[in-house]
């Protein structure tokens, strides 16, 4: 159909395909298939970081994503737009940002460490400026 499978897309389609009498119950996932394997991988340890920044683990989370980023080395706990580390003499809570507003796009390239203001401010912060798609074409 032309649509990624996160999100509601899976349940519009589940929509219009009961709309049609069309039976889809053994439709999985992207992310059900996907969710086997992860589980494999952590039952063996812990799933190498090249691997999730090569795309072979879209499904892996934004915030251990983050947190293995600045374990080995790769990204410091600051924001990358204005340098800020603590507010208040706190640490501040910092953002991985997907630059392309894709959120399972792990390449290093695509991610940067934001503070909640500079993230607000981007073009894809919480969604914003993401395509939308129909069934069959662009919105």
């Amino acid at each position: 159909m032309g649509l990624s499978d996160k999100g509601s897309n899976r349940d519009t389609a589940r929509t219009h395909l009961t709309r049609l009498g069309m039976d889809f119950s053994h439709f999985r996932s992207r992310q059900a298939s996907q969710l086997h394997g992860l589980q494999e991988h952590r039952k063996k340890g812990i799933i190498e970081l090249n691997a999730i920044l090569r795309g072979e683990h879209p499904t892996y989370t934004t915030y251990s994503l983050k947190k293995r980023l600045i374990q080995e080395g790769l990204k410091e706990h600051k924001c990358e737009e204005c340098g800020i580390v603590d507010w208040h003499g706190k640490s501040l809570a910092i953002h991985l940002d997907h630059i392309n507003g894709i959120s399972d796009d792990h390449r290093l390239e695509n991610l940067r460490m934001l503070c909640p203001n500079c993230h607000s401010q981007t073009d894809t912060y919480a969604g914003k400026n993401k395509q939308l798609w129909k069934i069959g074409g662009e919105a």
